[in-house]
């Protein structure tokens, strides 16, 4: 069950590095749609979307 819930997330991440994804919006409703895909795993989890500014607008990114 873990391993489905970090590739989930694994794949969400690689979607905003290829710019797929890049309001913070989007991917904030993303994850809770993971988090809520994966509820046992996920209240384990603190996971948060990190954002900054660039030349395009707020944009989401990993760590």
């Amino acid at each position: 069950m873990q391993t489905k819930f970090q590739s989930a997330f694994d794949k969400l991440a690689d979607s905003v590095k290829r710019g797929q994804y890049s309001n913070a919006t989007t991917v904030a409703s993303r994850i809770g749609k993971l988090k809520q895909e994966h509820r046992s795993i996920a209240r384990r989890y603190e996971i948060d979307a990190i954002t900054g500014d660039d030349q395009k607008g707020q944009r989401a990114g990993f760590d």
